[in-house]
């Protein structure tokens, strides 16, 4: 099978998970503030899914029973058709990894060789999961085609393992992959179990991972809809006003782009959402109903304000991160404050509370 070109599998810039994406944009900042280092590193897919097995403490063959033949097949097109795949991730501070199916897809395709984001805590010693590491690279500097003499067969991919005893977890678990996930998943409304792979294929139905969770909900909000100004009752308006005069005196040395009303999908089926950051576009967005009373409208602005205070300040806009809850109450005294002038008396007006 000829070997297909590296530059046409990968997007080098995303794993499809915010929190790596941001590692890869910010290396300085999660060096400094959270004490993690990641590179990219180019290994062959059978020593991505070695070093996923030694991450797990697993085995080889357990890591394929996790591989489905039919993402394999569906992946695999799509990268012939020349769909650029967000590359995978082996995360050795987290006990995490991400990818492989599209690494075994990478090889059914062609690739000898994948380019895997490495996290570690700085000064981490890695294990080694085989003799035989391939040389780091620096970015665009990689062949086209290594060789690869791999004295460990592959083994076929496999359905699951057959359940030995039935597992009850809460109605609203979620697979444990990453400890550091357990907050934004309770936020989404869900809790974290960790489960053995035995443990798994004893679940009655399957549960989404943290990963998976997470992924959905960033899914979801890029599905957002602004409502133009035009199609806003006389309460929502007012509201909407006083939360953009709020925003412009707030952040007045890093203003906000804009304020607007919007149609905000859930971040997931157990929560509704009421506001959103743009990141790119350093917008506000409220939810139409929360802007049917004026104290959840500036709930809701403050919430969002503390995102772009939290972004300009960390290159990151997460929920309950210490920065964030910083940023908050700063702004929730700022906004008494500018209460108690005076200024905003004709807004507050026709403000229902």
């Amino acid at each position: 099978m000829p070997t297909t070109s590296l530059s046409v599998l990968w997007d080098l810039t995303t794993t499809d998970m915010p929190f790596y994406d941001q590692m890869i944009k910010n290396p300085d900042y999660f060096r400094k503030a959270k004490g993690l280092e990641s590179e990219i590193i180019y290994m062959t897919p059978n020593t991505y899914m070695m070093k996923c097995a030694k991450i797990q403490n697993s085995t080889l063959e357990a890591q394929y029973r996790e591989v489905g033949r039919a993402f394999v097949d569906t992946y695999r097109d799509r990268m012939l058709a020349g769909v650029k795949f967000p590359i995978p991730v082996l995360d050795y501070a987290g006990g995490l990894q991400e990818g492989r199916n599209r690494a075994i897809a990478a090889e059914r395709a062609g690739a000898t060789t994948i380019p895997v984001l490495v996290v570690s805590r700085v000064g981490q010693v890695l294990p080694d999961a085989h003799p035989l590491i391939l040389k780091q690279y620096p970015l665009g500097q990689v062949p086209e085609k290594m060789p690869i003499n791999m004295d460990i067969p592959i083994p076929p991919l496999r359905g699951t393992v057959a359940p030995k005893t039935k597992v009850i977890v809460p109605e609203n678990a979620a697979l444990r992959t990453n400890q550091e996930l357990d907050r934004a998943v309770e936020h989404l409304g869900y809790q974290s179990v960790s489960l053995s792979e035995e443990e798994v294929a004893g679940l009655e139905k399957p549960i989404p991972t943290d990963v998976e969770l997470i992924n959905e909900s960033q899914r979801r909000l890029r599905r957002l809809k602004v409502i133009p100004d035009g199609q806003l009752n006389t309460r929502q308006l007012a509201h909407l006003n006083l939360a953009r005069v709020l925003a412009q005196t707030i952040c007045y040395r890093n203003p906000v782009s804009g304020v607007y009303a919007a149609s905000i999908p859930p971040a997931s089926d157990r929560v509704r959402t009421v506001g959103t950051y743009g990141t790119k576009n350093k917008a506000g967005y409220i939810a139409l109903d929360a802007l049917d009373t004026g104290r959840i409208t500036i709930d809701t602005l403050i919430h969002e304000l503390g995102h772009h205070r939290q972004y300009q300040k960390t290159g990151e806009a997460e929920d309950l991160e210490i920065e964030h809850a910083e940023a908050m109450t700063s702004i929730a005294g700022e906004t008494v404050a500018i209460v108690a002038t005076g200024k905003l008396d004709k807004l507050l007006v026709d403000v229902a509370w």
